[in-house]
C-alpha cells in the first residue's frame, strides 16, 4: 500500500507529538501547576519526564505547623490507562533509611493506593517533628496495606491495613531496653470516624497495651482508650510512664487520651 505525502506528514506529526508528550519535562509541568493551582508543596528540584518523575527535597506542610521533609519521591506513570481516564503510577518514597513503595490509581471521582509497604525509621524524621529528638523517641514503623481508597473528600474503604512499631523507646525514662513491639490494625472506616485496635506483638515487651484508637474526622482529633500495664520483668523507670498514660485502676492504667492530628 502506497502512502501519500499527506499521510506521511500526518504520521510524522503524530509521532512527533507523542514523542514530545512522553518526554515533556516534569519540572515545567510542575511549575505550571504550581502557578495555576493552590498547592502548598515545595521542592528543591524535579527531574525526568511527566511519566517518569523524580522529586528531590519535597516539603509538605502539616496541620500542626510542621513540615514533612522527603528526600526523594519517584513516580512512574503508565500511559495507556490515561485513554480510559485512569492515572496509574508506581510510587517510591525515600528519606534516609526509610522507604515506602506502592501503586496509586487516580480517576475523576476517586483515588486508590494499593500494595503499600514501607519502613519508617524515627531518626529520619527529627527535622520534620522536633518532638522525636526533644524526648529521645526512637523506633521503627512498618506499614502494610492491600489497599486504601477515597473520593477526594473522605476515606471510603481499606483492606488489611496494619502498622507495626518495633523497639519503641524514650530516653526520658532511661530504660535500658525498649518498651516493646506493637501493632495497630485498622478495624473500620466510616464517613465520620476511623477505628483501629492497638496491641503488643509477641516478644520481650515491658509495656503491655490493649486499647482502641478512634480518629474523629469532624473535630480532627485522635482518641485512645484502653489499658496499659507493665510486665513482671519491666524496668522500674517505666512506672512513671504509667502515671503519665492515665489513671491507675486494679494494677493497670486506664488510658483516656486525646490529641489533635499532626496532619
Amino acid at each position: 500500500m502506497n502512502l501519500s505525502k499527506g499521510h506521511l506528514v500526518i504520521a510524522g506529526i503524530f509521532v512527533l507529538f507523542v514523542t514530545v508528550l512522553l518526554n515533556f519535562p516534569a519540572n515545567l509541568a510542575a511549575g505550571w501547576i504550581k502557578r495555576h493551582a493552590d498547592i502548598p508543596f515545595e521542592w528543591q528540584t524535579i527531574e525526568g519526564s511527566i511519566f517518569s518523575t523524580d522529586i528531590y527535597g519535597l516539603s509538605i506542610p502539616t496541620m500542626s505547623g510542621n513540615f514533612l521533609y522527603i528526600d526523594q519521591t519517584s513516580l512512574n506513570t503508565s500511559i495507556f490507562p490515561l485513554v480510559f481516564g485512569n492515572l496509574i503510577s508506581e510510587i517510591h518514597i525515600m528519606t534516609g533509611d526509610s522507604e515506602i513503595i506502592g501503586e496509586s490509581k487516580l480517576t475523576f471521582s476517586e483515588w486508590k493506593v494499593s500494595n503499600l509497604i514501607g519502613e519508617l525509621v524515627f531518626s529520619d524524621f527529627t527535622d520534620s517533628f522536633s518532638e522525636l529528638e526533644l524526648f529521645g523517641i526512637t523506633g521503627k514503623l512498618i506499614l502494610k496495606s492491600d489497599f486504601i481508597m477515597g473520593n477526594y473528600k473522605d476515606l471510603t474503604d481499606s483492606e488489611n491495613v496494619s502498622l507495626e512499631l518495633f523497639s519503641l523507646n524514650c530516653a526520658m525514662f532511661n530504660s535500658p531496653r525498649p518498651f516493646g513491639d506493637y501493632q495497630m490494625l485498622l478495624d473500620s472506616i466510616s464517613t465520620q470516624k476511623i477505628s483501629a485496635s492497638i496491641t503488643n506483638l509477641p516478644g520481650d515487651n515491658q509495656l503491655l497495651i490493649n486499647s482502641k484508637l478512634n480518629f474523629d474526622k469532624i473535630d480532627n482529633k485522635i482518641r485512645i482508650n484502653g489499658y496499659a500495664w507493665l510486665s513482671d520483668n519491666a524496668d522500674k523507670s517505666l512506672s512513671e510512664l504509667l502515671f503519665l498514660l492515665g489513671k491507675q485502676e486494679n494494677n493497670r492504667t486506664l488510658i483516656n487520651w486525646e490529641t489533635n492530628t499532626i496532619f
